[in-house]
């Protein structure tokens, strides 16, 4: 089975998962290449795909879907030759289970797999949402940048509008969103998350800055992501800090 994939989707694949963990549990199945990373300490889950019709070339012949587990870097070492108009092969030989082929540019390296049995395979936290926004990353990402090293922030929904609040070590920052303009719906009654900065960085570390985040919650609890970036498509939890910590 084997994949090829433009340099915009190989690089961005890598970025995405580099923040969380340095390994991967990467599934072939019929429908392209997906995978699932929860972070060390178990707090920030990312599901990644990479459906088969977003990329130049796939073959699976399987009957069933094939796991193979990675260490990051070693991709990373070739994806990081890219240029705009390269491209990335992927190469995996059931025959073969020890090694997964890469080539990049004429570069042909055979990566030693991980024991994908001694992986771990996380599941999707339950969640229940009170409320949804689109949210423009460019904004998001000023807001958490602007934050510096605050230990969390407040997302607050009510009275019909939305907006996240960190006391810093020089006052309080805040940004609130147009409600017309993000598309917020929610039930009645006030919804607070706290959550901790660096974790929704780490999620959204691959994210381009015009891309549109659909996030989702209810009343200090769970928040999900879901948003697409180069043809590919995520979905990320983030598990919320206590109101005191």
């Amino acid at each position: 089975m084997n994949i090829t994939m433009s340099a915009k989707i190989a690089k961005t694949f890598v970025k995405s998962i580099e923040k969380l963990n340095e390994e991967s549990l990467i599934v072939f199945n019929e429908d392209g290449i997906k995978t699932k990373i929860v972070d060390s300490g178990n707090t920030t889950l990312l599901d990644v795909r990479i459906p088969k019709t977003s990329v130049t070339d796939f073959s699976f012949t399987g009957t069933s879907a094939t796991e193979v587990g990675v260490v990051i870097a070693r991709v990373k070492d070739l994806t990081k030759t890219l240029t705009t108009k390269d491209s990335l092969v992927m190469n995996y030989d059931k025959n073969n289970p020890t090694w997964l082929k890469m080539t990049a540019n004429s570069v042909e390296r055979k990566v030693r797999l991980l024991n994908a049995t001694h992986m771990k395979r996380v599941s999707t936290p339950p969640t229940e949402h009170h409320w949804s926004a689109n949210l423009p990353m460019k904004e998001v990402k000023a807001f958490l940048t602007s934050i510096g090293k605050s230990d969390k922030f407040e997302i607050c929904v009510e009275n019909e509008s939305i907006y996240f609040k960190a006391v810093t070590d020089d006052g309080e920052a805040l940004l609130e969103f147009d409600k017309t303009a993000v598309a917020l719906h929610h039930e009645d009654g006030k919804y607070v998350t706290f959550i901790q900065p660096q974790r929704f960085l780490d999620l959204i570390s691959a994210t381009g800055q015009k891309t549109v985040l659909e996030i989702k919650g209810s009343d200090d609890s769970i928040i999900e992501v879901i948003w697409s970036e180069s043809d590919m498509n995520f979905n990320g939890w983030i598990a919320p800090l206590a109101s005191g910590d």
